[in-house]
């Protein structure tokens, strides 16, 4: 019911904006801008250039991405924060500053792995911040990728698990899977996602974690953060049913990444605000490890060509 009704109430705001600009116009009169946090929100949504045009002087209708982004800013003027912030709003704050660490434990089954490709791809419409590791299969079936066995995922470096997911993918399996984030120090958090089945371990810490039957899933807190150590077991998989892949990603808050021209048309999505902080979880690796991951690169890179 919760669910549906904030579907719902944002459909409707979504329509009640959409009449205001066609009608009447939709200018700072409108509502409130003297309120900091809410300008901030539609700064931050629109960019600063989308920001002048449409919010300030109403000069410009929003395309429906930016009407989301107003409704959203509407209905929590806080709404841009976790879009920027790479410990999803639980940063373990205690944390000892490590700006250069190093990945000492392998994260998988080396053997098992077919190949992996590069994060900055463009997929389903939507910028990727992750590589893809690809399980060695035994090819497809009834259009499913068929592989026997689940790989292991380790934990590469000492590190806390701060936030998760825990869902059903949108396929015909309705396979329950988990997105996972770990934070290193006081600057780094990588994650996997696509995760089959946690530890004993881990799963023993976190109690029940309800699934969530929608996509895309929330990303919830585990607090306390979990310690876990490095070359620790965290889980299995598989991957997904259709790819037979998985996800390991990097975000990095030292990071300055400028979104390139090529991309401009994503400049207001989620993806794009994290963008500027996306790093290739491989350059981490010790060097020997490091290389070793690459070749499995077409090219052995692991960057898009802007970023080095």
């Amino acid at each position: 019911m919760g669910k549906k009704f904030y579907r719902m109430k944002k459909l409707l705001g979504i329509l009640v904006l959409s009449l205001l600009w066609c009608n009447t116009g939709f200018t700072e009169s409108n509502y409130n801008l003297k309120d900091p946090a809410l300008n901030k929100c539609f700064s931050e949504m629109l960019g600063e250039e989308r920001y002048q045009e449409v919010i300030f002087t109403g000069t410009q209708k929003p395309n429906e991405e930016e009407l989301n982004s107003i409704t959203e800013c509407l209905n929590n003027p806080d709404y841009w924060r976790p879009k920027n912030d790479i410990f999803a709003s639980n940063k373990v704050e205690n944390c000892i500053s490590n700006p250069n660490p190093i990945f000492t434990h392998e994260f998988t089954d080396y053997s098992k792995i077919s190949k992996i490709e590069r994060w900055g791809q463009i997929k389903v419409g939507v910028i990727k911040g992750h590589t893809y590791v690809f399980v060695k299969n035994k090819g497809r079936k009834n259009n499913l990728v068929v592989i026997d066995k689940p790989v292991p995922i380790y934990n590469p470096i000492d590190s806390y698990l701060i936030t998760l997911s825990h869902y059903r993918q949108p396929d015909k399996v309705k396979n329950v899977q988990w997105r996972l984030f770990f934070q290193v120090g006081c600057e780094i958090v990588f994650y996997f996602d696509h995760v089959d089945n946690l530890s004993e371990k881990i799963l023993n810490k976190l109690g029940n974690i309800p699934v969530y039957e929608e996509h895309p899933a929330p990303t919830v807190p585990v607090i306390p953060p979990i310690k876990i150590k490095a070359g620790e077991l965290i889980a299995f998989t598989k991957g997904t049913t259709l790819a037979g892949s998985w996800d390991f990603g990097l975000v990095d808050i030292n990071k300055n990444n400028e979104l390139p021209k090529r991309l401009k048309k994503f400049e207001n999505t989620v993806e794009a605000k994290r963008y500027k902080f996306l790093a290739c979880p491989y350059e981490y690796f010790q060097e020997d490890i490091k290389k070793k991951y690459l070749k499995k690169m077409k090219r052995k890179k692991c960057n898009p060509k802007e970023v080095k």
